[in-house]
């Protein structure tokens, strides 16, 4: 395993390099929205809540959902993946409308407003939102997505905020989340949403539940699949592409699947990944060398962020690393 701060120098020295083009492909997960959003664990409990009271039995009373939530929780439980395919059951036809209502309560509305019309300008309200909610990695990777050979997006998060942001930086923005979207126009950046896509606003929302990946049955769906776009297209850009993994802990089954296939067929990966090492809960910060061995099975490079605030700048880097590429390889011509 490599050290993470010759990881950095590594991606910039390739980014830089005038005798090297090659596209780069950012894949982003739930880290990116800060505190916002809620992280794929937090989103299973609040869903459980819902599905709770949805539960069809007239005969269940409120201790009896006691009881379920204590079992739930306890280490006999079930894990994350079974306790989502339950809530899928419980919730039946209310199950994207509650996944929707749980992305995005209503009392944020005009934060969502806000972030998405400004982001990544230095303006007050977007600061007060970066010290608030910790959007300081989100604003950056606006500025990376309109980089320079930016090639596309594929992002395990089934929000628009990222989109939205992007576009409104004069961005040409598609996003791809269905079978029947294989064709990207030129000049567009895809935002591949493999695990589906619930934009905020609901008239535009057209998502068939079946496109959407949460629960253990929902994983197993896609891995059936070898040649859907969701399998197809991420690991074409894991075996083309300079890819960089913002947001994400390497640790989704989905997603340890497509770089182990990827590195199984193809020598010599350019995967990093950024990682910001932080404390969990009030205990002390999580062990780095399990964190490097778990990156080391993904396959990435791991490039370490002390702080949300040095993982932004870190970010900031790459971004000019590549700006800088761009105006070298102008001037050449």
């Amino acid at each position: 395993m490599t050290n993470d701060s010759q990881n950095l120098k590594k991606l910039k020295k390739l980014l830089a390099d005038s005798n090297y083009d090659g596209k780069v492909a950012l894949f982003i997960g739930a880290g990116v929205n800060g505190t916002l959003l809620p992280k794929w664990e937090n989103l299973i409990k609040e869903l459980r809540k819902k599905a709770l009271s949805h539960i069809a039995d007239p005969k269940s009373t409120e201790a009896d959902k006691k009881e379920i939530t204590k079992w739930l929780d306890s280490s006999k439980g079930p894990d994350l993946y079974d306790q989502a395919d339950l809530i899928r059951y419980f919730l039946g036809p209310h199950y994207v409308q509650m996944l929707h209502a749980t992305l995005y309560p209503s009392h944020r509305t005009q934060t969502f407003k806000t972030l998405i019309a400004e982001a990544p300008n230095d303006s007050d309200s977007i600061n007060k939102l970066k010290d608030k909610f910790g959007l300081g990695t989100f604003c950056s990777t606006v500025n990376l997505c309109c980089a320079p050979r930016i090639a596309a997006v594929v992002t395990f998060n089934y929000d628009d905020l990222l989109n939205e942001a992007v576009a409104r930086a004069e961005k040409r923005v598609i996003p791809i989340y269905g079978e029947r979207q294989a064709h990207v126009p030129a000049h567009a950046l895809p935002f591949y949403h493999v695990h589906g896509y619930l934009p905020r606003d609901q008239l535009k929302r057209h998502t068939d539940p079946e496109h959407l990946v949460l629960c253990r049955e929902e994983y197993h769906r896609v891995f059936k699949s070898p040649y859907a776009w969701q399998n197809i297209v991420p690991i074409h850009l894991l075996r083309t592409c300079i890819c960089i993994f913002i947001g994400a802990s390497m640790t989704d089954m989905n997603m340890r699947r497509l770089t182990s296939y990827a590195s199984h067929h193809t020598e010599g990966l350019n995967i990093f990944a950024f990682k910001t090492r932080k404390k969990t809960g009030t205990g002390p910060k999580e062990p780095l060398p399990i964190t490097a061995t778990q990156f080391h099975l993904a396959h990435a490079n791991m490039i370490l962020a002390e702080s949300y605030s040095d993982l932004s700048k870190k970010i900031d880097e790459i971004t000019e690393v590549l700006n800088r590429s761009e105006e070298r390889a102008y001037h050449v011509k």
